[in-house]
């Protein structure tokens, strides 16, 4: 080309571009982590500047020659400019030399976008159903929800043609979303949850949560705190409540509508000014400067307490006028004990807790906390330290909680009752329509407090030998209000001592549980044992879901029962709880190596894992699992003189038991709780646990006595049936055994004495 037509070429004028303003820039920066984010807004801003042919490379190159070709290469370059600008300085250079702007969005698809990865998908899908409100707002727990349930929707696109099978598709995937974002609800909308359930037609996933989030709104507007009214004192003083003047009377601080020379004083007042005067005053008045002060009455109609109707109170400070530093005042609606007087506290310890707010925000300071004993029987162990407040307000949502106790309510007074003993822990009065805590006779009379302590003793131990000997700390965390003058620390056991005594102990490796049920099992064979069970067993086998930590055991004739029973546990695991086993971990023992369990493994995916050599360490949970299962085993037989032939028993025993105890493993839940969730356990038997090897009568019915013969038959009792609702009841006369619920025990009198002769020689219990 000659310099003449390039000089011609150079003057050619170019359509007008997008100018490169605010307007045009994608606010959005690609980090490598947000490309899902990322590219949808890309897509969006560039189809809006009418420009998306670029990305998809329907605005084809057009030749050097053509007359589009600068209006072209401008575009693309501008589109370029675009998809640059909106990636991290470092992720930019790898981009940067590309030609094209679809080079560089197909590049980074293929670079950070792995479509339909397993792995995230999975975790995607984990994620949604683990998902709780656990006190969010519910348009925040939707949203949440919403955006995972929008990837998955990206990441696994549904290929139906058909229209109906996609509509019906499409139904069953709104419907197990709403199921899903009931399942997460916080309990308080468990009515909500059941209203969702019951619509028909059934909702959507949009139309449930507008439901339950109108019904959120509504329970935040009939749940706010009420005006203040003539029996509450800690005041909000929204403004100079001075101003008010009644014009009835001529005194300050209330108006006509609230004069009580006008409308009658209340029946707490006129109670109050036969008893004499008393030191009344306001407590914490909240002035919309954020201060607070105490300040006693006066200047008002009648000693006449003020009141503001301009503002509303925090339910936590619903209390009385009455100001005493031994007045502890009933609060349904304080979150936490608070006391301001800090000579309460027999105890002082620093708290999270910095400050607490009064209904128009003003915060108050928290100075620590500590523990209080209200009586010689029940003792405060986190009490607030608020100064600023005039009453002492005991939370009953706390109390029920910590001593395991129920409130109940009458017209005149109130009772806290322990649920599982029924003994009363202390009681209310009410006055001017408050109830306060009144000590009850304990503290003034010794000998019942040691007879309340002798008497808790005395259930404690008996829970203790019932639940197989388990430690005291669980016991206080079942039934704490047994604990209230006993500290767990000082109990001892010497049955404990002697059935569990062991050297160090290998620590578990908790931070590597399996996060679904059933996809790591451990399994390990104990025996053989020296003494025959009385039903002809001489060895066990665990298996224990790692996920859950629920234990199985299966009493063995031989060791090459083995790959029969695995068999059989594979089989009852996928028709109960339809899931398959996918990995078994057991040590290296000759019963797990044989052809039969190898080909079954491989027959059915499954994967064996097995430990080293000399190293049960890598088999840890099952060898701890065996230890705990032999400690209680051995327990239960011990504390009750039970014949070591009844071993069998004992570790089946040891195994019911241990599946209905909460484990620090899974949070404190139980394995059956943690396995329901994650499947239905409705069929498992439930039956209140007794001492194993005490006295049992069973009933003996009609076709199995004569007129005259005794009703019931003395027996020992060996356990809990696996396939009946009832207790099993072991007859050594007869040596029959019975399973029945109708029967009488005897928990304080073992069957076995230590003399008896069917105690057999050692064993390895």
């Amino acid at each position: 080309m000659v310099d003449g037509e390039k000089s011609d070429m150079s003057r050619v004028p170019l359509p007008p571009v997008y100018s490169h303003d605010n307007s045009s820039k994608i606010e959005i920066k690609l980090d490598g982590t947000n490309y899902h984010l990322w590219s949808k807004f890309v897509e969006i801003f560039v189809a809006g500047k009418d420009k998306y042919g670029f990305l998809t490379g329907e605005s084809a190159k057009p030749a050097t020659t053509s007359s589009t070709y600068r209006r072209w290469l401008a575009d693309n370059a501008l589109v370029q400019g675009w998809l640059l600008r909106s990636m991290t300085p470092k992720i930019m250079g790898m981009f940067i030399r590309l030609p094209t702007a679809q080079a560089i969005w197909e590049t980074v698809a293929r670079t950070y976008y792995n479509g339909a990865d397993q792995s995230i998908i999975y975790e995607l899908n984990s994620k949604a159903f683990h998902m709780r409100q656990s006190g969010r707002p519910i348009s925040e727990y939707y949203g949440d929800l919403n955006t995972i349930w929008q990837e998955l929707d990206h990441r696994c696109p549904n290929d139906m043609t058909d229209a109906t099978n996609v509509i019906r598709f499409n139904d069953r995937i709104e419907k197990q979303r709403v199921y899903m974002f009931l399942a997460g609800l916080d309990s308080k909308f468990d009515k909500v949850r059941a209203d969702v359930l019951r619509m028909d037609p059934f909702p959507d996933i949009e139309g449930a949560f507008a439901y339950v989030r109108r019904e959120a709104q509504h329970q935040a507007t009939m749940i706010a705190p009420p005006q203040v009214s003539d029996s509450s004192a800690l005041l909000i003083n929204k403004g100079n409540s001075g101003d008010k003047k009644c014009t009835h009377c001529g005194q300050k601080n209330h108006i006509r509508d609230a004069c009580w020379r006008l409308n009658g004083y209340p029946e707490w007042y006129l109670e109050k000014r036969k008893k004499g005067p008393s030191k009344i005053g306001t407590a914490s008045l909240a002035s919309s400067s954020g201060n607070s002060s105490s300040t006693p009455q006066g200047n008002i109609c009648d000693s006449q307490i003020q009141f503001s109707n301009s503002g509303t109170f925090h339910s936590a400070f619903s209390v009385s006028t009455i100001s005493s530093n031994n007045t502890w005042i009933i609060d349904s609606g304080a979150t936490d004990h608070m006391t301001f007087n800090s000579q309460n506290f027999s105890y002082r310890s620093p708290t999270d807790t910095n400050n607490v707010s009064y209904a128009d925000g003003t915060p108050t300071l928290v100075h620590g906390a500590g523990s209080i004993s209200l009586t010689s029987s029940l003792n405060l162990s986190y009490v607030l330290h608020v100064p600023t407040l005039s009453n002492n307000l005991l939370s009953i949502s706390q109390i029920t909680k910590s001593l395991n106790c129920i409130v109940m309510f009458w017209p005149s007074h109130c009772v806290f009752q322990d649920i599982t003993t029924k003994e009363t822990i202390g009681t209310g009065r009410e006055k001017g329509g408050l109830y306060y805590f009144t000590a009850d006779n304990v503290s003034s009379h010794p000998h019942k407090v040691v007879h309340v302590r002798a008497d808790n003793e005395s259930n404690i131990f008996l829970w203790h030998r019932r639940l197989g000997h388990c430690s005291f700390g669980y016991l206080k965390f079942f039934f704490p209000s047994l604990f209230k003058t006993i500290g767990h620390n000082n109990m001892q056991c010497e049955t404990c001592v002697l059935s569990k005594h062991h050297r160090t102990v290998f620590p578990p490796s908790n931070g590597n549980k399996r996060s679904m049920s059933f996809s790591l099992v451990h399994s390990d064979v104990w025996g053989p044992s020296n003494i025959v069970s009385i039903s002809g067993m001489r060895w066990f086998i665990t298996f224990i879901d790692d996920c859950t930590r629920m234990t199985w055991i299966f009493l063995l004739k031989n060791k090459s029962d083995v790959c029969d029973v695995f068999q059989d546990f594979y089989h009852m695991i996928l028709t109960q709880f339809q899931k398959k086993i996918q990995v078994l971990r057991s040590d290296n023992g000759g019963e797990y190596l044989n052809h039969s369990v190898k080909s079954f493994c491989l027959k059915n995916g499954i994967l064996h894992q097995t430990s080293c050599a000399h190293t049960p360490q890598q088999n840890g949970t099952a060898e701890r699992k065996n230890r705990h299962l032999l400690e209680v085993a051995r327990s239960l037989l011990l504390e009750t003189h039970m014949p070591k032939s009844f071993w069998g028993d004992a570790v089946l025993s040891a195994a019911y038991l241990i599946n209905r105890m909460p484990s620090s493993v899974l949070s404190f839940q139980t394995p059956l709780q943690s396995l329901s969730h994650y499947c239905d356990i409705n069929f498992a038997l439930h039956i209140l646990p007794r001492v194993f090897g005490c006295v049992v009568y069973v009933h003996m019915h009609t076709l199995h006595r004569g007129k005259l013969d005794p009703r019931a038959l003395k027996c020992a009792f060996i356990g809990y049936s696996s396939s009946q609702k009832g207790y099993k009841c072991y007859h050594p006369p007869s040596r029959k055994v019975f399973v029945s619920q109708d029967v009488t025990f005897w928990e304080d009198e073992a069957y076995f004495t230590s003399e008896t002769s069917l105690q057999g020689g050692e064993s390895k219990l």
